[in-house]
């Protein structure tokens, strides 16, 4: 895969496992519903925290490796990536940082796809809303108007359909 050379791996630290899937860290391996059940637990934390790949620390490398390791039917390396990643939406904390990496997100998207006419002034609207209330230091505001306009630009509805395979 062109992808995985290209691009330095992720480290996973031992602890990050130990820490959400102490079975795991012991036996080193995992069965393919032990890795079922771990995806089933990220989506459900994604969803309920209301926390996408890109607010996680290295997820969109980690959500490579998972479809990769996937694909490669290795359900061991891939439930430790599983595990790390739900380590790391346990770590999330929505604050400036999350809120300027979705800001840097949202341009992307709409410099890559554009806002439609009819959603150009709810864009405008929400973007002003976010940007007043980062500067109010209102995280959480600011994070929920990041999430309607990411969902106006096209994204998922639910965080967690981010996970499914591309």
């Amino acid at each position: 895969n062109d992808t995985a050379t290209q691009r330095p791996p992720i480290t996973i630290e031992s602890q990050e496992i130990q820490s959400v899937c102490p079975a795991l860290a012991k036996t080193g391996n995992a069965t393919d519903a032990e890795a079922a059940e771990l995806f089933r637990r990220l989506a459900k934390e994604m969803d309920t925290k209301g926390l996408r790949i890109i607010d996680l620390k290295a997820g969109e490398e980690l959500l490579a490796d998972l479809h990769s390791l996937h694909a490669l039917h290795t359900p061991g390396p891939e439930a430790r990536v599983l595990c790390a990643m739900l380590k790391r939406v346990g770590e999330v904390e929505i604050g400036l940082s999350t809120s300027i990496k979705r800001f840097g997100f949202v341009n992307h998207l709409r410099d890559q796809h554009g806002v439609s006419a009819d959603n150009s002034e709810l864009f405008s609207q929400l973007v002003r809303e976010a940007s007043d209330a980062i500067a109010a230091q209102d995280y959480a505001t600011a994070h929920a108007r990041l999430e309607t306009i990411l969902i106006l630009l096209g994204q998922p509805h639910q965080p967690s359909a981010e996970l499914s395979a591309p």
